[in-house]
């Protein structure tokens, strides 16, 4: 069992771009909830969650969580499986969704240093809009007189992850149905969000490393964003990290590793 390290984690420049599902500013420590490939891609069962509230005091302040947990089966000499099932919340005043979804994920060992891995979700999302928190000079409104206030639709994603030993690559796509909202709103749809994400792993002596990282984030029809994450290790117990996106706001994040199984973040 490791020794209990706290990983202090501080994470500036947040975008605030127009964007349908939420924003993990620490990327790295859910690269399943953005690619379905990383499922199964720990050595051992991997349970994550994340709580963020913004615009604290204010009304309608916006609210996330998230839960997966993903494994691997099948292991044989070169290629195994993985699994994983994950549920996401976004509450932003009057407007909510909750969203169910598994994913498989396929391993392949390209050679004892190198992983190829596919992978692919699929599940569905409830939006809704709560009428009684709208303020609003005509209620004839058709953007929300709408009949139904609850929509469900289906979710698609798919991913692509190639790592090493010092690197990694992947690619992912979410919403790849672009559904439209016909039940409230006017002339509303989805949006295709892309997730471009290269890492680096840089050793800087015998127990310090320096590891680089970037996610480069594209919503359809909206300009691409980009966080850059430099990311100081100190023989696995103490990490040191910084975020630089497009706006400037600042968040101090907290992390801490009791085992190799067991993980937490807090953010203040």
């Amino acid at each position: 069992m490791k020794i209990l390290a706290l990983i202090i984690t501080l994470v500036s420049f947040i975008a605030a771009e127009g964007q349908q599902l939420p924003i993990y500013t620490n990327y790295n420590f859910n690269l399943f909830g953005i690619n379905p490939a990383a499922a199964g891609s720990q050595s051992c069962l991997d349970l994550r969650m994340g709580y963020r509230r913004q615009w604290l005091g204010f009304p309608g302040e916006p609210k996330s969580t998230f839960i997966g947990v993903n494994g691997s089966f099948g292991k044989k000499r070169f290629n195994f499986h993985g699994v994983g099932i994950k549920v996401e919340t976004d509450e932003s005043g009057p407007m909510g969704f909750t969203s169910l979804s598994g994913s498989y994920s396929y391993h392949i060992k390209v050679n004892k240093k190198n992983m190829l891995s596919l992978g692919s979700s699929l599940g569905f999302s409830q939006h809704r809009l709560d009428v009684g928190q709208v303020t609003a000079e005509d209620f004839s409104d058709p953007a929300i007189s709408a009949s139904q206030s609850q929509v469900l639709f289906p979710q698609i994603g798919m991913g692509i992850w190639y790592q090493s030993q010092d690197r990694y690559i992947g690619f992912s796509a979410r919403n790849i149905i672009e559904n439209k909202f016909t039940s409230f709103g006017t002339g509303s749809r989805f949006r295709r969000h892309s997730y471009l994400i290269l890492g680096k792993s840089i050793p800087v002596n015998d127990n310090l490393f320096f590891k680089p990282s970037v996610n480069i984030r594209h919503v359809s029809r909206s300009p691409l964003a980009a966080d850059v994450n430099l990311l100081f290790d100190l023989n696995d117990l103490f990490e040191f990290r910084d975020v630089f996106q497009r706006r400037a706001r600042s968040l101090w994040n907290g992390e801490g590793r009791c085992s190799e199984v067991f993980n937490y973040r807090l953010c203040l």
